[in-house]
């Protein structure tokens, strides 16, 4: 498994306190540990994403880069961290 998307620390915490919710809305409609420790795990999962959003990106963090091109010559910069590469150096 894989950060694919990584939205702002707002979003992040937005999405943490609306699982919150679904789990006060539904406790007593769908009463199943196998659905609330999955709803646990999403939170628990997005705590560590809001450091990574905080943190910003890092070269040894593959896969979370998001580059877009900045230059005519080829040079890219991520989106979130703004790191700089030449398209050679993109893995």
């Amino acid at each position: 498994m894989g950060v694919w998307a990584l939205g702002t620390k707002k979003q992040i915490q937005n999405f943490i306190w609306e699982i919150e919710q679904l789990k006060d809305k539904y406790y007593n409609i769908v009463g199943s540990d196998g659905v609330f420790d999955g709803l646990d795990r999403a939170t628990s999962e997005a705590k560590i994403i809001i450091k990574e959003a905080e943190e910003g990106c890092s070269e040894d963090r593959e896969g979370i880069h998001q580059w877009v091109k900045v230059e005519d010559d080829g040079t890219t910069e991520c989106y979130f961290c703004s790191l700089r590469s030449t398209n050679s150096e993109i893995k």
